[in-house]
């Protein structure tokens, strides 16, 4: 694709992101897009397949907006590995579409088959960042979990959750990571629920 071609496909990105966070998913139509862009019909159609195809993008590129937060949370200086998932957190908070998000998760609007996909994604791509600063996080003893691949995955999908507050409140999700984060392997316990 030519550079014309990829400002294009750009400035309608951009305009459907804008609108989808205005109104919504759902009420946005292709026309509106292609005003607020811009361009042709024609042009819309030889850039995306249709709307669902352009949300795919559009998911996509918020995904790797999210996963750079991350990164970026994780590298920040002065902080042990607790303190670092819990600027990840607020850093994905952060996000510019992180509401639009929300209220889409919270109305229902976005394909079930989409939202899979992205969350299947962001675990390939993240989980062995999680998985290391676990590992850091048990070296340094901030963290003690004796399962580190059950905690790395619950922590991911917590930040996950944190899209939608009205579920659960960030305070109680801040908890239930500390808690996944500092659990102790309880042998008795373990036990005495297969011995019954």
């Amino acid at each position: 694709m030519d550079v014309e071609g990829r400002d294009i496909r750009l400035r309608i990105l951009r305009s459907a992101t804008e609108l989808f966070m205005e109104k919504g998913y759902g009420p946005t139509t292709v026309n509106e897009i292609i005003d607020r862009a811009d361009i042709a019909k024609g042009t819309f159609y030889h850039h995306f397949n249709s709307k669902e195809g352009l949300l795919s993008e559009v998911a996509d590129r918020i995904k790797d907006k999210y996963m750079s937060a991350m990164f970026e949370a994780a590298s920040l200086p002065g902080l042990d590995s607790m303190q670092k998932f819990e600027a990840i957190e607020r850093a994905i908070a952060d996000v510019e579409e992180t509401d639009w998000i929300g209220r889409e998760l919270q109305d229902g609007q976005v394909a079930p088959a989409l939202l899979l996909k992205v969350l299947r994604q962001s675990i390939q791509e993240g989980l062995p960042h999680y998985l290391a600063m676990i590992a850091d996080g048990k070296e340094e003893g901030s963290i003690n979990t004796p399962y580190e691949l059950s905690a790395a995955i619950l922590v991911m999908i917590m930040n996950i959750v944190s899209l939608r507050p009205d579920l659960i409140p960030r305070e109680e999700l801040a908890h239930f990571r500390r808690a996944v984060l500092l659990s102790e392997e309880n042998e008795s316990q373990d036990q005495g629920c297969c011995n019954k």
